[in-house]
């Protein structure tokens, strides 16, 4: 505690006065001829009553002057962080620690609650309160099937003061895999050689390889696509093959298996196998779409006279050559059944096992558009929170290739994001926050991205159809970044987070652009024939 007086002409010392009740419980303190003093060791929470008093040269002491009272705060209760976690769907974090202490209270008496911003993905039911005294934990379980993000606060609290912390939870979707070959229940002769094949839809996620097993008996590994692997000499038997993909966050998923029977001498009887390859069970694809859907087919002796494709009980088309391939655009966000149905011998049939699908679109007050030209098209779509954009070409030159999904924004503004993965397609690609003057080419923008090597990039061209300036800062690092830009005037702000929170800055510019722009999300793969499928979450436009 800080006194400061006001100096009287005659004298040569002051005296303070203190106490805990007012004129009661006298504490004394001598300051010499000083004007000011610091009183320490006064308890938290307690009421000091104050007065001053001045010696003159005969030693003679003053009435007090004005009392003055302070209330020492209350030591404030600490609760320790809990960085941000990203967890795949159907997952729990399991037990999360932090640490509580209180000057006042003993930490067993201090009282945890939580909430949850997002009470569709993270009821209060799925947050669960453990530990004891100063260690505690909080155990997350999103619902079932469920993605998108929810910021968690938990609220310690010893009845008289409170501090509370928060950390946000994002829950992408897994990724999808399917057994595309051997086809369940295939024949083969001895000595066979079955070639395995997955079809992998990532998701967002940066998948970490796909491993092949027979039962429980690991056959191989293969760290890219296509996701193959060939294996030789199998003998006579009865084989449960399936394929396990792992995605960067350590969670895998398994294929449905294929059955495979394998005799000595020439393959007798058994009806065709038929296994739909395209689009894998469980894939999730933003709008618009075209999707081939594909089969593979085990004549298993049989003369093959067609495939039909379904989606639910809707006749789609049929194919009646190798490979039966069939195109299937989409333009309606939704969830997709598809099967497929095998003609063969004098009518008879077989039914593949349905792969159920999810598009979707964006929220009604946001556009995509494919920028620049040469490249295929791109998509744009969003549930719960979660948004996945998929984009080819490139960024760099006096015109630029990419897709943009989109808002109109006038004037000042800001827009931030999560970004929850950025696919590999090498270091020209991109996925991250632009603001941009126009839909053209070569317009003037802003932007502040990541890059799938791990380089934080910021982006601009202040000239219509100039060159941009681009600079990397940060690497990123788990969790995903949060990426921020604003515009204030004609300067424009970029920041990165590790969790949307406390912002570092990784660049700024002032150029001159028209007040009417275009803010919203871009990605790019750095090739015109590739797509770059990256996921956002946490998206806020504040035009």
């Amino acid at each position: 505690m800080s006194l400061i007086w006001d100096p009287s002409p005659s004298a040569i010392g002051y005296k303070i006065y203190f106490w805990g009740a007012s004129l009661t419980g006298t504490n004394i303190q001598s300051v010499g001829n000083a004007t000011n003093t610091t009183i320490s060791s006064l308890l938290p929470g307690a009421t000091y009553y104050f007065a001053a008093t001045a010696i003159d040269a005969a030693g003679e002491e003053s009435d007090f002057s004005n009392q003055v009272t302070y209330t020492v705060p209350l030591a404030p209760l600490i609760i320790s962080s809990i960085p941000d976690q990203v967890l795949d769907a159907n997952s729990v974090t399991g037990s999360l620690p932090f640490t509580m202490s209180d000057a006042q209270t003993a930490a067993s008496n201090l009282v945890v609650s939580a909430t949850s911003s997002n009470l569709a993905l993270v009821p209060l039911s799925g947050v669960i309160l453990g530990g004891s005294g100063p260690n505690r934990t909080v155990t997350v379980t999103p619902v079932a099937g469920q993605v998108g993000s929810s910021r968690i606060t938990l609220n310690a609290s010893d009845g008289t003061s409170s501090n509370s912390i928060s950390f946000v939870l994002t829950v992408t979707p897994l990724p999808a895999i399917a057994l595309t070959s051997p086809p369940n229940l295939s024949w083969l002769s001895t000595p066979a050689a079955i070639t395995l094949a997955a079809n992998v839809i990532s998701n967002g996620h940066a998948i970490a390889g796909v491993q092949f097993y027979n039962g429980a008996t690991l056959l191989g590994a293969d760290s890219s696509p296509p996701y193959t692997l060939t294996w030789t000499n199998v003998s006579a038997g009865k084989y449960r093959l399936l394929a396990l993909a792992t995605d960067e966050l350590g969670s895998s998923i398994a294929s449905a298996p294929s059955f495979v029977i394998v005799t000595n001498g020439p393959i007798v009887g058994g009806p065709p196998t038929l296994v739909l390859t395209s689009p894998a069970d469980g894939g999730i694809y933003p709008l618009p779409v075209t999707l081939t859907l594909a089969v593979n087919v085990v004549s298993n002796g049989h003369a093959i006279k067609s495939i039909h494709y379904y989606n639910g009980a809707t006749y789609l088309g049929a194919a009646i050559t190798p490979p039966y391939a069939f195109p299937w655009t989409a333009t309606v966000a939704g969830a997709y059944a598809f099967s497929a149905l095998l003609v063969y011998d004098t009518l008879s049939m077989v039914v593949s096992p349905t792969a159920t699908i999810e598009l979707i679109d964006l929220p009604p007050t946001w556009l995509s558009a494919d920028l620049g030209g040469g490249a295929i098209p791109g998509a744009a779509g969003q549930t719960n929170g979660f948004y996945l954009v998929s984009g080819a070409g490139m960024m760099g030159g006096p015109s630029d290739s990419f897709h943009f999904a989109y808002q109109s924004m006038s004037g000042d503004g800001s827009l931030y994001a999560q970004v929850t993965s950025v696919q590999d397609t090498g270091s020209n690609g991109f996925a991250g926050v632009m603001v941009r003057e126009s839909l053209d080419a070569g317009a003037k923008y802003a932007a502040a991205g990541l890059t799938p090597d791990g380089r934080i990039l910021w982006s601009t061209r202040a000239n219509s159809n100039g060159f941009p300036v681009s600079t990397t800062t940060i690497p990123s690092a788990a969790p995903a970044r949060w990426l921020s830009l604003m515009r204030t005037n004609n300067a424009f702000y970029g920041f990165c987070s590790t969790d949307g929170l406390s912002w570092s800055a990784v660049g700024a510019t002032s150029f001159t652009m028209s007040s009417n722009t275009f803010a919203g999300l871009a990605v790019n793969s750095g090739s015109s024939n590739t797509f770059n499928t990256s996921s956002f979450t946490n998206v806020n436009l504040n035009p």
